[in-house]
């Protein structure tokens, strides 16, 4: 893939989808033994997969958890892609509006780090960085 193929990939594939509440769709790109990992700070980490074994979470519940009561949106990518290694990088901002309009919305720095396989996401690391408003990343 190119290094625009990747970034195609990652915001108008697999975040878009999520944009507009298609988890399914952001699922179906990634390998049949892929997996994400999302670590944010006081929170514990949590590691969905698109096959998992018993008591494991999957992917769809993962994103549909986040989906059931938000509202998403992302923009402000900064993009580093090796794409001989099949590597994509990505920092961004998510904005969480809440579906219950009585409260607050919100804006995280993010950080992903991606390998593929043959044009499918392997793997994602889901790291949150800190809010937009005191992210060093602006």
């Amino acid at each position: 893939m190119t290094r625009d193929e990747y970034i195609e990939l990652i915001e108008q594939r697999y975040f878009g989808n999520l944009t507009i509440c298609q988890p399914k769709r952001s699922v179906e790109l990634f390998a049949p033994d892929g997996v994400l990992t999302a670590r944010f700070p006081g929170v514990a980490e949590r590691v969905a997969r698109h096959q998992p074994g018993p008591g494991e979470e999957t992917l769809v519940h993962f994103f549909s958890a986040v989906l059931e009561v938000f509202r998403v949106s992302y923009r402000d990518f900064w993009h580093s892609i090796d794409e001989g290694a099949q590597r994509a990088s990505c920092t961004y901002t998510l904005r969480l509006d809440p579906l219950d309009t009585t409260a607050e919305g919100r804006e995280l720095r993010n950080a992903n780090f991606f390998q593929f396989r043959d044009g499918l996401i392997e793997q994602v690391l889901v790291v949150g960085v800190a809010s937009a408003a005191t992210s060093p990343l602006g």
